[in-house]
């Protein structure tokens, strides 16, 4: 896959519906998402012209999607939500692939985004900005190919090398 990915507007909507389920999970096992209203501030927007109301068409991507997997103990939501729920979701999209356990094979490592980006502990959360810049300069490995039983492993040149084409071009 040469091309990098954009978010398009319905992939970063579903990415914050499945961030706040993941968030919801994660209640009682660790911090997780680091709200960062700070940053969001400076973040780029779009045209202030776009318009959406309530008879804009329906979509949606559920087709898509993996099967839902678990952060266990740790406070990984955020490299779920963008790593394996929306960068995996974009990616079925993308191949018109809706079979759900081909989906899921072929899912993207939530741990891959958060081992790297977590700000201390492996409760502590990690921020959505610091997932997509990530995501933008080093992509995303498949799960099968990095999925560590603990949050200090980092990945190695092989992770890093199968995660290079699965950057996306910003968000």
């Amino acid at each position: 896959m040469k091309n990098r990915l954009v978010f398009s507007f319905c992939t970063v909507f579903v990415f914050m519906f499945l961030l706040n389920t993941f968030s919801i999970h994660a209640q009682g096992v660790g911090k997780g998402l680091i709200w960062e209203d700070t940053r969001y501030s400076g973040v780029e927007r779009l045209g202030t012209g776009m318009k959406f109301s309530s008879n804009e068409p329906v979509v949606s991507l559920k087709a898509y999607c993996p099967q839902p997997g678990s952060q266990g103990a740790f406070g990984s939501c955020v490299g779920w939500a963008t790593g394996y729920g929306a960068l995996s979701i974009a990616i079925a999209k993308k191949n018109n692939i809706t079979d759900q356990s081909e989906i899921t094979a072929m899912a993207h490592s939530a741990l891959y985004i958060f081992n790297q980006i977590k700000v201390a502990g492996c409760q502590e959360g990690s921020r959505i900005s610091d997932a997509l810049e990530l995501l933008k300069t080093k992509g995303d490995c498949f799960k099968a190919d990095f999925n560590p039983t603990d949050c200090a492993t980092q990945p190695g040149s092989a992770e890093h090398s199968k995660a290079l084409p699965y950057r996306i071009k910003d968000y």
